[in-house]
């Protein structure tokens, strides 16, 4: 197969992609930011900020493996008749921006815990969703919630249109069959299983 076919074979994961870069991107920042905001606590040296960076982004790219399972699944699914379609184009701005928007906003609420628990989302987040009519009532009292909603949504609209080019379907040359999206798929469910299997949770408990 030629190079200029697996290029043009990418046009088919161009969303997963997309949001791929998104996660990991917000994911490095908003590790690069809490890591700003507490330089004042910081006792570790060097090396060991280094292994945050290096650690966080080995389990950043793990949960991207489980977050894009049902983009993976959909995109494995959909005959190319159907992606070709133009309706399907504007299902992946829809998929795209419900996502990043998911992201961004757990983003900033990252901010505002870390802010107010001195740490990342543990224990305490599963009691804000068991609890969520006390928990909303009491973060709508301290934070500009809708403020904050609107310009995610903001935000992510932009970030939607500015990739409405690259997230098109538009094409008529040969896109992959179903045995070769059967290959991608089985490939994706892999990294699943191995890292399942492979990495320790307690990896990150390094320092």
């Amino acid at each position: 197969m030629k190079l200029t076919d697996w290029l043009y074979y990418s046009k088919r994961y161009r969303l997963l992609l997309a949001v791929l870069l998104t996660l990991l991107i917000l994911a490095v920042v908003t590790r690069l930011v809490l890591v700003i905001i507490s330089l004042n606590q910081l006792t570790s040296l060097l090396s060991d900020v280094l292994l945050i960076f290096l650690i966080g982004f080995i389990f950043d790219l793990i949960n991207s493996l489980y977050f894009l399972i049902p983009i993976v699944t959909i995109l494995w699914l959909v005959p190319n008749r159907i992606f070709l379609k133009k309706w399907f184009a504007y299902l992946q701005y829809t998929i795209y921006f419900i996502c990043s928007f998911t992201l961004l906003f757990t983003t900033v609420a990252e901010y505002f815990f870390w802010d107010e628990f001195n740490t990342r989302f543990n224990f305490i987040t599963v009691d804000y969703l068991v609890y969520t009519t006390e928990v909303i009532g009491n973060i709508q009292q301290s934070y500009p919630v809708e403020w904050i909603i609107g310009i995610a949504i903001i935000t992510t609209g932009l970030l939607t249109w500015s990739l409405r080019n690259y997230l098109s379907t538009d094409g008529g040359r040969t896109l992959p069959m179903l045995k070769q999206r059967s290959m991608v798929m089985v490939g994706w469910f892999t990294l699943v299983l191995v890292s399942f299997m492979v990495i320790d949770v307690r990896l990150h408990h390094f320092s």
